[in-house]
């Protein structure tokens, strides 16, 4: 975020008005926006104030990744503010939009737990072969699809995989499943 943006907000204390985490779903899509887009045109005026803000620190894009701790129920969201031509950005997003995911859910995990690597290898939790391996490849950015092609396995067995591995590391999501996996030393980052 611009630091000069980010002053702006704080010492205004406006945060509260910005219209993306407002917009979160249960399902914790991403949320992206820019100038003229049908979300943008749905803000009440204060979100319409909020965004004047933000366009006159030369944003044009705006992308919200939620990220919910079912465990916790607690919610944190990572926000990117771009100044790209939105044909540009939008192309950005698409191609990096796993990347950013669980990049987010890593500093998440980061500044939440400050240290999930465990002291012990007796208590540092076990990943199969073919887990650790799944989850290497979905820490890449790597569909189910792209996986199942790459280890020749099915869709079903590398969600299996990733489901597996998810409960034993106590993830409530695919981008937390990563992020813990590559905190506690289990996969290479």
């Amino acid at each position: 975020m611009n630091e000069e943006f980010h002053d702006y907000i704080v010492e205004n204390d406006i945060s509260h008005l910005d219209p993306m985490p407002k917009r979160v779903t249960p399902n914790c899509r991403p949320i992206v926006g820019w100038e003229g887009s049908e979300l943008f045109r749905s803000f009440n005026d204060e979100e319409r104030e909020y965004e004047r803000i933000y366009y006159s620190f030369g944003f044009n894009v705006g992308i919200f990744i939620p990220n919910l701790n079912l465990q916790g129920g607690t919610l944190d969201g990572m926000a990117l503010h771009m100044t790209a031509p939105v044909r540009e950005a939008q192309a950005f997003l698409s191609a990096h939009l796993d990347q950013l995911q669980i990049a987010h859910a890593y500093l998440c995990e980061a500044t939440r737990t400050n240290k999930l690597v465990l002291e012990h290898d007796a208590e540092r939790p076990f990943l199969s072969p073919r887990e650790r391996e799944c989850v290497s490849w979905a820490t890449a950015g790597y569909s189910t699809r792209e996986i199942s092609d790459r280890i020749k396995l099915s869709d079903d067995t590398i969600n299996e995989y990733l489901r597996n591995a998810a409960k034993k590391l106590g993830a409530s999501t695919r981008a937390q499943t990563c992020a813990r996996a590559t905190m506690a030393g289990l996969i290479d980052p």
